[in-house]
């Protein structure tokens, strides 16, 4: 047991992690980030981290080519001669029919906006949560038939496995919560004190117990 704590101590060495403004990164690919930095301000300071969209040139250069084309038919639809009133009018009118279109247009894409959040969640609940409780259902059941002995060796190799597979569950929600305390996976027998200083300093523990068990 203790063998396998250091081996992934080793295997996973904290040099390749690295945060910039929020966001952890593992050998330049995103791994998570604190939801509560990108809030009301915090927004403008991640649309310059590298895990946004908007870090790219290209991408910038296309948003400010497209705002400078909007910009100069707005001034020339504004200051365009108007010879009548009534011309000036006809042009109220064809605005006000703009801005109509696109308040009827608003709340189809609020809907497809709030489908995407539902669905978001659904594929997390199912294929994420779900996927992870079936996992360890279907690992549990392969160690019922392999490690079937009564002896006392195959008993603790049994209740180790499902304690970590637990542990595992319940790590994902303290890493969505970035709630650390593990007052209470300790009263509930999940993890000892010796193993919860080895995994206390290692990132993406939920991980790191599938590499105990293997």
């Amino acid at each position: 047991g203790k063998t396998g704590h250091e081996g992934t101590r080793v295997g996973m060495p904290l040099e390749r992690i690295k945060i910039i403004r929020g966001v952890k990164f593992c050998d330049g690919q995103m791994m998570n980030y604190e939801p509560k930095r990108f809030l009301l301000w915090g927004v403008i300071d991640g649309i310059f981290n590298p895990a946004s969209a908007f870090y790219s040139k290209r991408l910038l250069l296309s948003i400010l080519f497209l705002v400078s084309i909007s910009g100069l038919v707005f001034f020339a639809a504004i200051f365009q001669p108007v010879a009548e009133v009534e011309n000036y009018k006809r042009n109220t009118e064809t605005f006000r029919g703009v801005v109509t279109f696109l308040h009827s247009f608003t709340p189809f894409l609020l809907g497809l906006y709030v489908s995407v959040c539902v669905n978001r969640w659904w594929t997390i609940r199912t294929d994420g949560i779900g996927g992870l409780w079936g996992a360890i259902d279907n690992f549990c059941m392969m160690m019922s038939l392999y490690i079937n002995q009564n002896s006392e060796e195959d008993k603790h190799t049994r209740h180790t496995v499902l304690r970590y597979c637990l542990l595992s569950h319940a790590l994902v929600y303290k890493q969505a919560s970035e709630e650390w305390t593990m007052s209470d996976l300790q009263e509930a027998g999940m993890i000892t004190e010796e193993e919860l200083s080895i995994l206390d300093p290692l990132p993406s523990k939920h991980q790191v117990i599938w590499e105990w068990i293997a």
